[in-house]
């Protein structure tokens, strides 16, 4: 077992919807590359398609935030994990990663390659490499604002920080120099200034999700940003 493993290990024990491995394992695991659109098979094609039958969402604009954002939680927001509890980073890049979809989600994560210590290359190959391709293949496909999908981002990030910092409690984390708003402080400014902390604490994002489409009722979250329908672009 890798220290990685552990640290994934440790992670999921007190914040189990950070899952994440080493090893893609065992049927439906889908490379990062994949995603990306270096496969035949495209799952975005089926994913994003305009017919919506039997699909999560009817809405496609809301689904495509929600399924940005399940992308970034696994892919970000484990990291952030485990980088809180004194791991070593894992590789994030589109050729060394892998996901599991439930209900047409990203539910999981596997990170196949090496650990670093560097968390600015890690953002660097994180955004350049994997979620800034891979939000341009989805607004190729659905009217949907790449604001939005930074915010999604940086919720990410901030969301699944403050979950394992609630797990653990201030005292429980190894290096006082690790934080979740280190860890933001290394996101270029067009993400990190996109929300910011409320009372609670808790995170208010910077755009709106756009989920209020999608539920029945047209409810809006509590500390969506905005008292309007307006939808960022």
């Amino acid at each position: 077992m890798t220290g990685l493993d552990r640290d994934l290990r440790r992670l999921a024990e007190i914040v189990p919807h950070l899952r994440g491995t080493t090893v893609a394992a065992g049927d439906g695991w889908t490379t990062g590359l994949t995603f990306l659109g270096h496969d035949p098979t495209d799952p975005l094609d089926v994913l994003m398609a305009e017919d919506r039958t039997g699909r999560f969402a009817v809405d496609r604009p809301a689904y495509a935030s929600a399924f940005y954002e399940g992308y970034a939680i696994r892919l970000l927001g484990t990291a952030i994990g485990v980088w809180l509890l004194g791991g070593d980073l894992p590789d994030p890049s589109p050729e060394h990663t892998s996901f599991r979809v439930a209900v047409d989600l990203p539910s999981e994560v596997a990170f196949t390659g090496a650990t670093s210590h560097d968390l600015g290359e890690f953002v660097d190959v994180v955004l350049t490499d994997h979620l800034d391709p891979l939000a341009e293949r989805i607004t190729d496909r659905v009217p949907i604002g790449r604001t939005l999908l930074s915010s999604n981002i940086s919720s990410a990030v901030s969301t699944s920080g403050l979950a394992v910092l609630r797990a653990v409690g201030s005292g429980g984390l190894p290096d006082p120099g690790r934080t979740v708003e280190a860890f933001r402080a290394a996101l270029p400014e067009h993400i990190a200034g996109l929300g910011n902390w409320v009372p609670g604490p808790n995170w208010m994002r910077g755009a709106c999700c756009l989920w209020f489409r999608e539920d029945p009722s047209g409810a809006m979250c509590t500390l969506c940003p905005i008292t309007d329908r307006t939808e960022p672009t």
